[in-house]
């Protein structure tokens, strides 16, 4: 009954690419919507035997490659971690499949859009259920397909093209990184499969590698490359600008994208794989760096942008570096408890962006709109409560997860458990929680607040969304209200089996009874610090005025408004290994070096000696029976097979005789 969750998915990707033009987009919205409901009735199923009862599932469905040492079977695992992030995949695929029935209901490719979406959702459970390295590598290269096709589904616009080739390529550095993985995974294990990995880890904690004559230990090389590949696909530091470009495609894969596939694959990978990186001090210490400064320059470049989806685009990468955060602190449950709640108001803030940027006619520069409480007001109600999820006020979903979060950084500060990065990620997180707050504030503001300054015409079309919409948003909404009170025992609590069994943490590493005894300051901090956040958006429309003429604060901001000019880096590098490329290995090596040495050197040779003895074909009888006799006596010496040296020797003179002569 649990692989039906993956043939629904499956089934509904081949009939709505095969029968879509004969049932029409009614016959392929219903047909998807039965699919992906049927999958989450069975996941609720699976959910509760897993939760309540601890059990864990294994699915074999036969062998996929078998050479002697290298067996990898079609295997899926269903354990605490995977159903819970299924949950999420289906839930919120259901909600952007409802949406995408009264978003955009005129588009004449809407039924090949469907299609690309249950592609989407098929290979991200193939990816989470996997069970072993392979298999989830065929699900890791599918989502990075799907999302090819789906930033890319207006195929019109040149820059959605763009988008959607800079995504596929910058996600092919970590999917290089994977290739390097798994050669080492099993180069160290000799399987690919997680379960018998995750048994002989005990024996090889002391293993090594050897490289450039120097002996590194194999778990930080493995888990180096893991989290590199995880890098690429969820968008940290030096390997994100591929994110806020990513919002050329459609509202709804906005949505799907950020909150429920793409973005969380590579997080996922690195829970799946937990049992190495528990193991490696080093790595995690990188692992903490990278969430801190992602974070840290993504809530700055998110405060300054005008475009609404790269603000919501941004704070997405700014949340996953909080995630990243918690897991290079060793605080794994608290990182997933995030990284779910995450899902659920990140859907709900794109999807009321989208609702908003219908409403107003496809404009998205936030300057454009005002006053739109009065045009929208139940978007806006979501969209706040949503925004204050995000900021993490009292008492709503954010709250549990992003509180925690907090307290595990501050008992890495006063317990002195991570030694290096510990302080590091308290001031910054301090900082990064203003900024959550300032740029959710301005975009509320800007949005629902002040004045408009679109035309007469278009500010009197403006009209709430339809009821579809509405109700799309509606489950994510009470979602975003409730669901982080319910789970929060699931996840806080400390010895739950349910998550034990897929979540590895080592004993030295946990630290969840110590964040109950923070004193109450520590406790208050965020919500103090998401106060001066909103102060500091109050204070940004009043000293607006100085804030334009003052020269390092308008350069401030130009700076961040341009995204730190890590697009102009890369296209400097792309243009330096471009030009490298063609001078250098074109120009020199294969037009030069290589040429003169392969093929014109052959051929000034043949010519050469083709000359000289065409020059010594001088008809003479003499001549001719000379060089008879030099290989009739070489074959003498070869039919006789004398092995003496002497004998070689003389064959060598004959030769070379013959050849003097010649020439």
């Amino acid at each position: 009954m649990s692989l039906l969750i993956f043939w629904f998915s499956l089934i509904s990707c081949i009939m709505n690419f095969s029968l879509g033009r004969f049932i029409g987009i009614k016959g392929t919205n219903f047909l998807s919507m039965y699919c992906r409901l049927n999958a989450l009735l069975i996941n609720r199923l699976i959910t509760i035997e897993i939760i309540v009862f601890g059990l864990t599932f294994n699915f074999n469905l036969g062998v996929w490659i078998n050479s002697e040492l290298l067996l990898v079977n079609w295997e899926f695992t269903y354990n605490g971690l995977i159903t819970l992030r299924t949950f999420i995949v289906i839930f919120v695929s259901i909600c952007v499949h409802f949406y995408t029935q009264s978003y955009r209901c005129f588009d004449p490719h809407k039924v090949r859009f469907l299609g690309f979406l249950s592609l989407f959702t098929f290979f991200r459970l193939v990816l989470v259920a996997s069970s072993n390295l392979l298999v989830l590598f065929l699900g890791w290269e599918g989502i990075g397909l799907a999302s090819y096709l789906l930033i890319g589904f207006w195929f019109t616009r040149l820059v959605a093209i763009q988008s959607a080739i800079k995504a596929l390529l910058l996600n092919r550095i970590g999917d290089l990184a994977l290739y390097l993985s798994i050669a080492f995974f099993f180069s160290l294990f000799k399987t690919l499969d997680f379960t018998l990995a995750f048994s002989l880890v005990p024996f090889l904690l002391n293993s090594q590698f050897i490289s450039f004559w120097n002996l590194i230990p194999s778990f930080e090389i493995i888990s180096f490359f893991l989290f590199l590949s995880a890098r690429g696909k969820s968008a940290q530091l030096t390997l994100h600008t591929w994110l806020p470009d990513a919002m050329e495609g459609p509202t709804p894969v906005s949505a799907l994208i950020h909150a429920a596939t793409l973005v969380t694959a590579g997080i996922f990978l690195m829970f799946r794989l937990s049992f190495i990186f528990e193991f490696t001090e080093l790595t995690l210490t990188l692992v903490s760096i990278i969430g801190i400064c992602t974070a840290f320059f993504a809530a700055i470049t998110g405060s300054f942008q005008n475009d609404l989806k790269r603000v919501i685009a941004f704070s997405t990468c700014s949340q996953l570096g909080l995630i990243v955060i918690a897991y290079g602190l060793s605080n794994q449950s608290i990182a997933l408890f995030h990284l779910l709640n995450h899902a659920f108001f990140k859907a709900v803030l794109f999807l009321c962006a989208g609702s908003i940027i219908h409403g107003f006619k496809d404009e998205q520069d936030l300057r454009r709109f005002g006053i739109a409480i009065k045009l929208l007001p139940v978007t806006y109600v979501i969209f706040l409560a949503a925004s204050l999820c995000l900021i993490g006020f009292p008492g709503l979903t954010g709250f549990f997860s992003k509180d925690s979060l907090f307290e595990i950084i501050c008992i890495g500060v006063k317990f002195k458990y991570i030694i290096i990065e510990a302080g590091f990620a308290f001031w910054f997180s301090c900082i990064i929680y203003g900024l959550t707050a300032f740029y959710s504030f301005r975009a509320l503001v800007l949005l629902f607040f002040s004045n408009t300054s679109l035309t007469r015409n278009t500010f009197f079309n403006i009209n709430e969304s339809d009821f579809i919409l509405l109700s799309a948003l509606l489950p994510l909404f009470l979602c975003t209200l409730t669901i982080g009170f319910i789970w929060k025992e699931l996840f806080i609590s400390v010895g739950n089996s349910c998550l034990d069994k897929s979540l590895f943490t080592w004993y030295i590493h946990k630290t969840l009874i110590e964040a109950e005894t923070l004193e109450l300051t520590f406790k208050l901090l965020p919500l103090f610090v998401s106060i001066l956040g909103l102060v500091g958006v109050i204070l940004s429309f009043i000293l607006n005025k100085w804030i334009s003429n003052n020269f390092f604060v308008k350069q401030f901001v130009f700076i961040a408004a341009k995204k730190w000019f890590w697009d102009s880096l890369y296209s400097y590098f792309s243009y330096f290994f471009l030009y490298l490329a063609f001078d250098t290995l074109i120009q020199v090596l294969d037009r030069g070096l290589i040429e003169i040495l392969a093929p014109s050197l052959w051929i000034y040779i043949f010519t050469f000696l083709n000359a000289r003895i065409h020059y010594r074909h001088t008809s003479q009888l003499s001549v001719y029976l000379f060089w008879i006799f030099v290989f009739v006596m070489w074959f003498i010496f070869d039919m006789l097979e004398l092995t003496n040296f002497n004998f070689h020797i003389l064959q060598f003179n004959c030769l070379m005789f013959g050849l003097t002569l010649l020439i």
